[in-house]
């Protein structure tokens, strides 16, 4: 189910209509959508689950995505009203919120998962954090894009989207700050790099201390640019582009494709 969702809201935002069918393709599409998102735990999709075995990370991340996809295809407010909701009962999942410790003993803004551990211990990724805070981080981006929208309220009755932005925002931040410890400059210049915790080689010992493969490191470039979108501040904007000169440092062309 869940893999049905964001490639039907990309095909709408896409647009991959013709012009004469759009219309009617489009509405029809919309309809497909609607009914596989309540189809999912009534529209609650996986919000409200944990994510020791990575249910947050691999399933709702993809959920929040594709509400973002589905408002930038149809202007709908009501999928930012989705997101927002989804965002803030996913941020009542971190470990701090749940009082959980993880295996160092630490209660951190993120959401650790006990599946991809050696030992079983649960261990913050910052692949986790980083695809689970960029469509939040998109949530702020697009509400800022449209502040007519600023006001309209959530299914309580009492936030606003504005409120629900500002509220995402300043956690997610925290999200991306309790993985700083993890990012390393170089080795080249203008290069940077997020490395798996040095001192948990009991727990993660492939990664322990070393840079994390491309595609885990570069899920948080991507909440990076989108916070330098949506605030503005430059410390996002050069991080994330250490981290493409990176990755960009270690791909090779072969032929007219890398």
């Amino acid at each position: 189910m869940i893999r049905t969702l964001l490639p039907l809201a990309l095909a709408l935002s896409l647009s991959i209509f013709t012009p004469s069918s759009a219309h009617a393709q489009g509405t029809s599409w919309r309809v497909l959508f609607d009914t596989v998102d309540q189809a999912l735990n009534k529209g609650a999709g996986y919000k409200n689950s944990n994510n020791a075995s990575g249910t947050l990370a691999w399933g709702e991340s993809y959920i929040m995505m594709s509400y973002a996809a589905m408002f930038r295809a149809t202007g709908a407010p009501r999928y930012l009203v989705s997101l927002a909701d989804h965002a803030l009962s996913v941020l009542d999942q971190r470990d701090n919120k749940k009082g959980l410790k993880d295996w160092a003993g630490k209660s951190r803004p993120c959401w650790q998962a006990s599946k991809y551990s050696s030992n079983g211990k649960g261990y913050c990724w910052v692949v986790h954090s980083g695809i689970l805070a960029a469509p939040m981080a998109d949530l702020v981006l697009l509400l800022a894009q449209n502040p007519s929208y600023q006001k309209i309220l959530l299914a309580d009755g009492k936030t606003t989207l504005a409120q629900a932005a500002a509220t995402v925002l300043a956690e997610v931040k925290k999200v991306v700050a309790t993985h700083d410890y993890q990012y390393m400059s170089g080795p080249k210049t203008g290069e940077g790099y997020y490395r798996g915790d040095p001192a948990a080689t009991a727990v993660v010992p492939n990664v322990a201390g070393k840079a994390l493969p491309l595609n885990q490191m570069n899920t948080m470039g991507r909440t990076l640019v989108l916070l330098w979108k949506a605030t503005g501040a430059t410390s996002y904007k050069t991080r994330a582009q250490a981290l493409a000169t990176y990755f960009k440092n270690r791909i090779k062309l072969k032929g007219s494709s890398y």
